[in-house]
């Protein structure tokens, strides 16, 4: 079968106060490709995968996942 890709979003928020949450790193893992990367939260708490071009440092924090970049990626 043909892989797919697909987007996803979302937004952290604290549970008990419910206040967004920045700079929150989540690692996105392919089961199907094994491919995995690193997505943070910006300073509003959300997250997306979905960029208007891909190659402009799509994959910023894969490389250093110590040092997380939640600098905005469009």
């Amino acid at each position: 079968e043909q892989v797919i890709r697909g987007d996803l979003e979302f937004l952290k928020t604290d549970k008990e106060t419910g206040a967004v949450m920045a700079g929150i790193p989540f690692r996105i893992t392919s089961e199907t490709t094994g491919e995995s990367h690193v997505i943070v939260t910006d300073e509003t708490g959300q997250a997306s995968t979905e960029l208007a071009n891909h190659s402009w440092k799509t994959n910023k924090n894969d490389d250093n996942p110590e040092k997380y970049n939640t600098e905005s990626s469009h």
